[in-house]
């Protein structure tokens, strides 16, 4: 019973807020969370050989201890300059700073071998433009280069680049929230960047307040390195591999991870059956309001490029070719794009059914949705 004056919806506060969808009350069919209805019919010997190829290849990933150093010390370095700056400044320059965040997969630990490079955003106090990223830049060059002659600083329109012993080191610029009031001038960042170097933050906050298990770094390592080698899961980024291993590692009770053997068959499920495809519920993006969903960047070409590539993965697991999935094989290296023969079973690749905007603007017929591998999941 309600009582009180107003009764039932009154007095709700007002404002966009109550315009905002609600979170969808629904979760995709999981098959790993209804094990209980759906029993496995015998239990699989490959997942020994999987769970060891996937520590063996993790074990590869790791970044060798000096270029952890390496990544470490210039991180180090420019973020003790910028603060030193941000206590001698007076606050009335025009590139005055707020603050300065490490961001990036070095910052969470997830970071994979020959990436050699760091994330940083400096937080302005004002709206920054072009030419107090300059400023700033110039100050990191001066300042780095007494102790370092080889320093390369390259200034750009929305950040500035730092170079050091084969170490790359990116800084994005940001600035306060209540700078957002004022309006885009010629010459500053725009505020698409400004709102992505802001996300960083967000997500870095996000990763190390919800992820805890070693299997889930373990995944995104992994995850990480498929990005780089396989062509369809090249769009893919370095956020949507952190939400796609943190929901793929847990289990039902969202607390215990899963082994990575059944975490990383589990991803790649995942995207086979149309996870990350249009019109699909994806992941909702914890960081950011309006239920968005983190597939929606992706184009039309891309999610299907991506599913594609999931499926033909998990032909070749279910065949045991674990090793040319992870890139353990270096001889036969994998290419989705090919038919390859697994231990007596030929393989062929998904074929994929999205048509390009051109292709439907020219008036032309693409293949049925019935007929492509994507569209039956």
């Amino acid at each position: 019973m309600h009582r009180g004056r107003g009764g039932r919806g009154r007095g709700r506060r007002p404002g966009p807020y109550n315009n905002w969808p609600s979170r969808p009350p629904h979760q995709s069919f999981d098959l790993w969370k209804a094990t209980e209805i759906f029993p496995n019919a015998h239990v699989d010997q490959k997942e020994s050989c999987l769970a060891k190829a996937i520590v063996d290849r993790h074990g590869q990933l790791i970044p060798p201890a000096a270029e952890m150093t390496a990544c470490s010390d210039l991180s180090s370095k420019i973020t003790t300059l910028l603060d030193n700056l941000i206590v001698m400044q007076s606050g009335k320059e025009d590139h005055a700073l707020e603050e300065v965040r490490a961001v990036g997969n070095h910052k969470l630990g997830i970071s994979i071998t020959d990436e050699k490079k760091i994330e940083l955003v400096v937080i302005f106090k004002t709206w920054p433009s072009e030419d107090t990223i300059r400023a700033v830049a110039d100050h990191v060059r001066t300042e780095l280069s007494h102790a370092a002659p080889t320093i390369q600083v390259t200034p750009a329109a929305t950040n500035f680049t730092v170079v050091l012993n084969g170490i790359t080191g990116l800084c994005h610029a940001a600035t306060l929230p209540d700078s957002w009031i004022e309006p885009e001038l010629p010459g500053q960042v725009p505020m698409r960047e400004i709102a992505n170097g802001l996300a960083l933050i967000r997500h870095t906050r996000w990763f190390e307040e919800n992820v805890s298990h070693t299997s889930t770094r373990m995944l995104c390592r992994v995850l990480l390195d498929m990005t780089r080698r396989l062509s369809g899961f090249q769009q893919i980024t370095s956020w949507m591999v952190q939400l796609l291993a943190h929901h793929s590692s847990l289990g039902p009770s969202q607390r215990d991870a899963l082994p990575i053997a059944d975490s990383l068959k589990r991803a790649l499920q995942f995207l086979a059956s149309g996870f990350f495809l249009d019109q699909n519920l994806g992941i909702v993006d914890p960081c950011e309001p309006n239920c968005y969903r983190v597939h929606q960047q992706l184009e039309v070409s891309g999610q299907d490029d991506l599913c594609c590539a999931a499926q033909t993965l998990l032909r070749w697991l279910s065949h045991g070719a674990e090793k040319q999935v992870l890139g353990l094989d270096t001889v036969r290296a994998a290419d989705i794009s090919m038919t390859v023969k697994c231990r007596g079973v030929i393989v062929e690749p998904s074929r994929a059914v999205a048509e390009s905007e051109s292709k439907e603007t020219n008036g032309a017929v693409g293949k049925p949705a019935a007929e492509g591998d994507a569209a039956k999941a």
